[in-house]
């Protein structure tokens, strides 16, 4: 019984840290994107080619989820630079409809 319990124990951490390596890897794709977003790269290279195909619909992830998602990730951005101030509405919708506009939503 003992046994089954280290196995289920390792097995949860190993997943535990493949999870938190996917949020590593998202909040940096999300970073990125905003960057060439806000750098004007992904209007000159989002026709072309593209790092990573953003989907229209994402599996048990509903639009206004990935649109506050989006949200999230830009008030991030904007509060590490210590510049959530300039972070209002307008400025957000913005943004979501910039990266949704490009990501072909």
């Amino acid at each position: 019984m003992f046994r089954k319990l280290d196995v289920l124990s390792e097995e949860t951490q190993r997943l535990a840290c493949l999870y938190e390596h996917k949020l590593v890897a998202l909040d940096s794709l999300g970073r990125s994107l905003l960057h060439q977003a806000f750098s004007g790269e992904l209007a000159k290279s989002s026709k072309q080619s593209a790092v990573l195909a953003f989907p229209k619909t994402v599996p048990n992830v509903s639009a206004s989820d990935l649109h506050a998602g989006v949200l999230a990730i830009a008030y991030d951005l904007h509060e590490r630079a210590n510049r959530q101030k300039n972070f209002g509405h307008v400025k957000a919708e913005k943004i979501a409809h910039m990266v949704e506009a490009v990501a072909g939503n």
